[in-house]
């Protein structure tokens, strides 16, 4: 799974700052640091690929007494204005779309809140028709722990009946790219004259928002 101190995120700062050593650095720079490096990027961005990374590192040498204890502080984030979408609104969807693959992905989402990008690496393999699960390793997930997605009984047969994608035989969906789910997506709403809603909003936060207001089940569960 991808961390805050994963590579893709140290290069500009190893190039820039690397030859220092971390106690040199003091809170206030390093917040410079992630201005520096990211300009016109908002403060969630600056403190994910700006700060996040470099305090990772930074708290690596502290708990080996390598440097002293510091707070940084993160820079003001809006909170994204975020929509949910009903059944009515994924049935309309997957009314208008072709592609059984991609029609299968949006109901997945929605009625398990998996995210896009554990959804479009899924294998066959993981898939558990009889017991009405997909059986997801952690190294696919956010938060690196395995876990079973608890399906329906239509929902897993429809992914049972799934065709072996041409593109790879292996995974369930066969996208190799989400762009390609995206287009699909698109096309899909404008067809059904719905507004486009992504898929982390249509899947995720409409799972949530189903369980939280129509079902009336508390956040922590």
């Amino acid at each position: 799974g991808e961390t805050v101190c994963s590579p893709r995120y140290l290069p500009d700062l190893i190039r820039r700052y690397g030859k220092r050593t971390l106690a040199s650095f003091s809170p206030g720079e390093i917040r410079d640091i992630a201005a520096a490096l990211h300009p016109k990027g908002s403060g969630a961005y600056r403190n994910r690929h700006g700060i996040a990374p470099f305090m990772a590192v930074y708290n690596h040498a502290v708990a080996r007494k390598l440097a002293p204890l510091i707070k940084v502080e993160r820079f003001p984030e809006k909170l994204p204005k975020t929509r949910s979408v009903d059944r009515a609104w994924i049935d309309a969807v997957r009314s208008q779309m072709k592609d059984r693959h991609a029609r299968a992905m949006v109901r997945l989402m929605f009625e398990t809140g998996m995210r896009i990008g554990t959804a479009l690496k899924l294998e066959r393999r993981m898939l558990d028709t009889a017991a009405c699960v997909i059986r997801v390793p952690g190294v696919l997930l956010k938060n690196e722990t395995d876990h079973d997605f608890i399906l329906t009984r239509e929902m897993a047969d429809e992914l049972e009946s799934l065709p072996r994608h041409k593109r790879d035989q292996a995974r369930l969906f066969g996208f190799r790219f989400r762009s390609a789910f995206y287009r699909l997506l698109r096309n899909a709403c404008r067809k059904a004259g719905v507004e486009y809603v992504p898929p982390h909003q249509s899947g995720r936060h409409s799972f949530a928002t189903t369980f939280l207001v129509d079902h009336e089940v508390d956040p922590v569960t």
